[in-house]
Parts: C-alpha cells; sequence; structure tokens
C-alpha cells in the first residue's frame, strides 16, 4: 500500500483533495484557500485507510465516473 500523502487536487471555489493511498476524497468550502487547506489536512488525518478489494474499486470507479456527468 502506498505511503499515506494527502493529494490537493483543486482549490478553488470548492477545495479538493484525495488520500493517495486508499483514493478517499476531501473537500472543503472555504472561501480562503488556507482555511481549506487546513479543513482537508484535519480530515485526512483524522481518516483510517482502507484497502479496496476489486468489487468495491470497480464500484467506486463507477461511482465517480457518474458524478463527473453529473456536472
Amino acid at each position: 500500500m502506498p505511503k499515506r500523502n494527502l493529494r490537493i487536487v483543486k482549490r478553488t471555489p470548492i477545495a479538493l483533495s484525495t488520500c493517495e493511498s486508499c483514493n478517499m476524497q476531501f473537500q472543503s468550502r472555504q472561501p480562503v484557500e488556507d482555511d481549506a487547506e487546513r479543513e482537508m489536512r484535519e480530515a485526512f488525518q483524522a481518516h483510517k485507510c482502507r484497502r479496496e478489494d476489486g468489487s468495491q474499486t470497480a464500484a467506486r470507479i463507477a461511482r465517480e465516473a457518474t458524478e463527473e456527468n453529473k456536472d
């Protein structure tokens, strides 16, 4: 499993980041970038990574694809 690391994907208008280890997503609607990053880092530190099996990975990919199509 990769080392836990928070990757900031997008900073404005809705900040988005992911855990590189388990691909869990974190978001913040804080208007100030520093506040948004702090909120996401706190959530990242509090979460527990869980490994996905193959069926969970397929379901996550399908869910993310449908979420992207909603925009």
